[in-house]
């Protein structure tokens, strides 16, 4: 297991660039950039649409600019280098903090104690949430535990958990169950 702590999984992607590479998704940019079309387009001609006030399908229109203007430019997903395979959020647990601690979840996160976290309770709106990436290519799950310590202070509390090779095969399922609210 590694040492560092990222503040999430994206700083981990982005800490091992020989590992993992950030490509943009084409597919989405295109759909972002067409639906950005259609609102400009809105923006422009209003009264293309048969029902409503002028004014307000221009507030939508603008809203809806903003709201795909950023969505194409963050369009992009964590690739494997090697297998050429998108890394996936496979789960996000939030455990029921009445129950359990960060020091308890991190000693079954690092003893590899998965069932355990799997059959843990969980309940909404928890600071202490775990989340799970997979590379089904090279079979290899990311295990991340992150608390809110604040609403604007949300970071990684473990470093991050890779399981691969037979541990990979041995635990696919109950890590797959590592999921919740």
């Amino acid at each position: 297991m590694n040492t560092e702590i990222p503040k999430d999984m994206s700083a981990y992607f982005q800490a091992h660039p020989e590992q993992f590479v950030l490509k943009a998704d084409t597919a989405k940019q295109t759909i972002y950039g067409l639906l950005f079309a259609v609102c400009l387009v809105l923006m422009i001609k209003p009264d293309l649409t048969p029902v409503g006030e002028l004014w307000i399908w221009r507030v939508i229109a603008g809203i809806g600019m903003v709201f795909t203007g950023i969505s194409f430019f963050l369009a992009s997903d964590y690739y494997n280098k090697q297998t050429q395979t998108k890394i996936k959020q496979k789960g996000h647990k939030k455990f029921d903090s009445a129950h359990i601690t960060v020091e308890e979840l991190s000693l079954l996160l690092k003893q590899g104690n998965y069932r355990e976290l799997a059959n843990l309770p969980s309940k909404n709106n928890q600071p202490l949430q775990m989340y799970v990436y997979e590379d089904t290519q090279n079979k290899t799950f990311y295990l991340l535990l992150m608390k809110y310590f604040s609403p604007s202070d949300f970071r990684g509390v473990t470093p991050v958990k890779i399981v691969s090779g037979a541990d990979y095969d041995r635990y696919k399922t109950i890590i797959s169950a590592i999921d919740g609210y």
